[in-house]
């Protein structure tokens, strides 16, 4: 339990760097044992999304790559 609230948390943190979020404010619930290991696996997962937020921002930047408003619009053909 401990290992998936953690794992669930450590990946929405990643998601909120990377779009520019706030990061979430979940708390584990469980024992106490379950809880200090969500705690454990969320804290040793903030480097690595550290790490992959900054590859991405770099990689945005080197490639150029599109900006939400540049997307495509969806028209009544797209939708279906």
């Amino acid at each position: 339990s401990g290992l998936a609230q953690g794992g669930l948390a450590a990946g929405q943190d990643l998601v909120a760097r990377i779009t520019g979020a706030t990061r979430p404010k979940t708390s584990p619930t469980g024992s106490s044992t379950a809880r200090k290991t969500a705690k454990t696996v969320r804290a040793a997962a903030a480097p690595a999304a550290t790490r992959a937020s900054a590859s991405t921002a770099s990689a945005t930047q080197k490639t150029g790559a599109a900006k939400k408003s540049d997307a495509p619009r969806k028209t009544a053909a797209t939708k279906r």
